[in-house]
């Protein structure tokens, strides 16, 4: 990308999460607004004490959502709190549902992704709590395990073809424009309601 930008061009990332560079074009999902959605619907479900959890902080996505989730907390009026996966999320999944989560201080788990919340589904949640009766649990990534599992997961959609339609497109535009074009393109990423949030 350097290379490009140091002979007058403009290069073109593809990724996960809102790429902030003001000379370089880009795709992606629109991170924050999946989570201002999620928090949304949650509110209007009647939650008010929500858990961000299994963010890995080690990579650039999840520090963006764990960022996206504090400031739409903060809009949402919502106690937010947030919890990493520092371990296997395995290990962390049983530690959390043996633990912290028995105190009862969350109506709502927002996880990172659908591999985090279907670890808090096997690692014996539902003993604690019914879901969604009591807990309501949203997944991101639209698995197909999380589609096919014991509850459905409630999950944000990443559309991948849809972001490699939009790259090859802004890749074509960015040609026609000999390089000397900058386009941002956020794509929507829509929840899909299911059994771990839909009461009955």
């Amino acid at each position: 990308a350097r290379e490009i930008e140091s002979l007058g061009g403009i290069p073109l990332i593809v990724k996960g999460s809102a790429f902030n560079s003001g000379s370089t074009a880009s795709v992606a999902f629109d991170i924050d607004d999946a989570v201002k959605r999620c928090l949304d619907y949650l509110k209007q479900n009647g939650k008010s004490n929500i858990l961000f959890y299994g963010l890995n902080e080690n990579t650039e996505t999840d520090k963006f959502k764990k960022d996206a989730f504090i400031e739409n907390a903060r809009k949402t009026g919502v106690n937010g709190s947030i919890r990493f996966c520092n371990g296997t999320i395995h290990s962390e999944a049983k530690n959390f549902v043996s633990g912290e989560f028995g105190r009862g201080l969350y109506d709502a788990i927002l996880c990172a992704n659908d591999t985090a919340a279907l670890s808090l589904l096997y690692a014996g949640i539902t003993e604690k709590a019914k879901v969604p009766e009591d807990l309501f649990l949203i997944g991101m990534g639209n698995s197909y395990i999380g589609k096919h599992c014991s509850i459905p997961l409630t999950t944000v959609d990443f559309d991948y073809k849809l972001l490699g339609k939009y790259a090859v497109k802004t890749g074509a535009f960015i040609k026609r424009e000999n390089g000397f074009t900058c386009v941002k393109t956020l794509l929507p990423c829509p929840i899909i309601v299911r059994d771990s949030t839909a009461n009955a």
